[in-house]
């Protein structure tokens, strides 16, 4: 387990001396401190829970008045076609904001992802990234594309969500090139490329609204 959470520490490290999410659009906890229960006294445990409790370690993140994704779905909460498009938008721009910083968060799933309100009418969601656990360096080939681990698990992700969504999806094009896009690209401006087919759609979802005025 130690071995472990030096590992996420050392990738959670690499994240803050690279801190500028603001400008990347990102969408990730922010990591803040960390400690092992061995760094401070115990009192009041009973002598069979002392040892595992003393082998606990601890990493604290901002706080993220949220719901987790998969609770997000499995209650049925609202998820519009433009729902699924800004959600995603969230998740691939904090995986674009990663591969910058050398990062495959390699743990892109419903249970790694909570959702937060925003109190925006257009986009009343936003996705944040807040499991770290199974992070690593990005693997980088010679002709300069990345392992496309992220692209995969986001390609899954955006299916799920598709099967979630009520609304009839079939007229808007960008999802199946958002799909093939996940499926045989992995160069280094993927993730932009999904990026703004997604933000093609949002931009379909308001011409149709308006016509239909």
């Amino acid at each position: 387990m130690e071995d472990a959470w030096e590992k996420e520490l050392c990738i959670l490290s690499l994240l803050k001396q690279a801190e500028n999410t603001e400008v990347a659009g990102a969408s990730l906890a922010r990591y803040k401190w960390h400690c092992t229960a061995k760094q401070h006294s115990i009192t009041g445990i009973v002598p069979q829970e002392l040892q595992e409790i003393k082998n606990s370690a601890l990493i604290c993140f901002d706080y993220v008045p949220n719901k987790c994704l998969h609770d997000y779905l499995e209650n049925k909460e609202p998820l519009t076609f433009r729902i699924v498009c800004s959600l995603c938008i969230d998740i691939i721009s904090t995986i674009e904001y990663l591969q910058t910083c050398g990062i495959s968060n390699n743990n892109i799933n419903s249970r790694a992802i909570v959702v937060r309100r925003t109190g925006s009418q257009d986009s009343p969601v936003k996705a944040v990234i807040v499991d770290f656990s199974r992070a690593m360096k990005l693997q980088k080939y010679e002709d300069g594309s990345y392992a496309k681990a992220d692209i995969l698990q986001f390609r899954f992700l955006f299916r799920v969500l598709l099967r979630n969504c009520p609304e009839d999806c079939s007229p808007y094009q960008q999802i199946d090139d958002i799909l093939s896009l996940c499926k045989y690209e992995r160069k280094v401006d993927t993730a932009e490329s999904i990026k703004y087919c997604l933000t093609s759609a949002l931009m379909d979802i308001d011409e149709t609204f308006n016509t239909k005025l």
